[in-house]
């Protein structure tokens, strides 16, 4: 029997009759989003029987855990929410406290063992995962702009947005994806027999890759394993090239984002490059071989298909190379650090190309700060969109189109924050200076707090050697700036809490 009170971090959630009380549901549903929910139950099975959560939800709601649906409204009648105490998990379904109310399954704490017992303590006392995976289903992707405003939209390779439906490209606003829903290290899971063993035991799924179109379930298509690794990349470009083709020759204006899946462990060299040139001495510079042939395939199909003059095309990178033994290359060229220690230059600072014909300025060089972020209402400013770009709510990016258009000398960004794996704030560059709170020299060492904030002048010291606080202690106005960035962010964050 379900107890009447739970003690939470969210307070006491209070049950009746094995019902939570609408007070309690509410609780949950401000505190939790589905992708938590769903998260809990995936990192939940290896340690939990999967068996008895089968036959409990089975016997209790007249369903098949397999056919497990999640909804984005909390509305359907099959959306499950899941959540614990620190004894029992529950599932939640018919979650429209409007109609018939959430009903609750108990999965016994005999189930519960100590496969991942620190991780399970940390978790379930805090009321789900220590974070929600996934984009938002409300907000506003470039896709789904873009779309909204008559392109066709694709993507093609890595999402690592959210891995269950709901939370896929096809619900951010892509009409159509291929590839695959996480991180490519998932290629290696079935090369370890342990793996293969527990997906039998417990009657799961192998790691695969996807495809969907928008408004259908998106399924899988084949696996994702070492034997496909290698050609990834050239399957990618496939269907994008095929896109390109297929849309400039219906004068349908197209949006894709391609992801290619070089350089990310676990790697394997297509054998069209594995040590074809002697220009060539290892796997790292063949795979980028690959990626420089991908990338011009793309670019020839664009132009084949004659609307050269008429694609902005960008190409860049979503974090700084090196630092990984596992990948045996990269260089952070003049800049500190690699992906594994941040927030360092050479850990966030990536190279980025943009290029439009006759419309964006040939042959620029420039420093300029842009981020990520700042795509949207960028390419929104391009293509006459502006208007599109949500007003309801805080807005990381800021429109550059004036300065990739040739109209603007700066990018009108003065400032990033950067963050680290808990969310919080590891550092604040404000033109070009860089105040750190927090670093990490690598992945295998603790997070550390400085004394003194860390200050470096990026003009004079891009390799971030020299901590001015220390060498010349006559520049603390530079907190000034940098301590408004973060003052900003807060007041944003306590105004608009999701």
């Amino acid at each position: 029997m379900t107890p009447d009170t739970v003690e939470t971090r969210i307070g006491t959630l209070s049950f009746e009759n094995g019902f939570p009380t609408e007070e309690t549901a509410r609780k949950l549903f401000d505190e939790l989003d589905y992708q938590r929910a769903v998260q809990a139950y995936l990192w939940a099975y290896p340690a939990v029987s999967f068996e008895s959560i089968r036959i409990g939800t089975k016997r209790d709601l007249g369903t098949d855990i397999n056919d497990m649906i999640i909804a984005d409204n909390f509305a359907d009648p099959k959306g499950r929410w899941l959540t614990a105490n620190d004894t029992t998990i529950y599932s939640l379904t018919n979650v429209d406290l409007g109609k018939s109310g959430p009903v609750v399954v108990e999965i016994p704490p005999g189930a519960i063992v100590g496969i991942i017992d620190d991780f399970w303590q940390r978790s379930i006392s805090d009321v789900g995962l220590p974070g929600p995976y996934g984009l938002a289903p409300w907000e506003y992707t470039i896709a789904e702009l873009l779309s909204d405003s008559g392109y066709a939209t694709a993507l093609y390779g890595k999402w690592h947005l959210g891995s269950v439906q709901g939370r896929l490209p096809t619900n951010q606003g892509f009409d159509e994806w291929w590839g695959y829903k996480d991180s490519m290290d998932e290629a290696g899971w079935d090369s370890y027999a342990v793996y293969r063993e527990l997906i039998k035991a417990t009657g799961g799924e192998s790691p695969k890759i996807w495809e969907g179109r928008k408004g259908e379930p998106s399924k899988p298509v084949r696996d994702l394993n070492m034997e496909v690794r290698p050609f990834m990349d050239e399957m990618i470009a496939k269907h994008t090239t095929d896109y390109i083709a297929k849309h400039a020759e219906a004068g349908k204006p197209f949006f894709v984002y391609t992801a290619l899946s070089h350089s990310h462990p676990p790697e394997k060299v297509h054998p069209d490059f594995d040590q074809k040139s002697p220009q060539r001495l290892g796997a790292y510079s063949d795979m980028i071989a690959e990626m420089d042939f991908r990338a011009g395939q793309i670019l020839d199909a664009i132009k084949q298909a004659g609307v050269e003059d008429n694609t902005i095309l960008i190409f860049s990178s979503d974090n700084g190379a090196g630092g990984i033994p596992a990948v045996l290359g990269g260089s952070s060229g003049p800049w500190r650090g690699y992906f594994s220690n941040p927030p360092y230059e050479g850990s966030m600072r990536v190279p980025a190309i943009i290029r439009w014909p006759g419309h964006v300025p040939a042959g620029v060089v420039s420093q300029e700060m842009l981020t990520a972020h700042d795509w949207l209402p960028t390419l929104a400013g391009m293509v006459g969109e502006s208007s599109r770009v949500p007003k309801d709510r805080p807005i990381d990016g800021i429109d550059a189109s004036g300065f990739m258009l040739g109209t603007s000398q700066t990018t009108g960004r003065e400032a990033y924050l950067f963050f680290g794996p808990d969310a919080g704030p590891m550092s604040v560059k404000w033109r070009n200076i860089k105040v750190i709170f927090r670093y990490a020299d690598s992945f295998e060492k603790p997070i550390e707090k400085p004394y003194w904030l860390l200050v470096y002048d990026l003009t004079s010291d891009p390799h971030e050697d020299y901590n001015i606080m220390v060498h010349k202690m006559d520049m603390t106005w530079m907190l000034g700036p940098a301590g408004k960035v973060v003052t900003d962010y807060e007041k944003s964050v306590a105004e608009f809490p999701k």
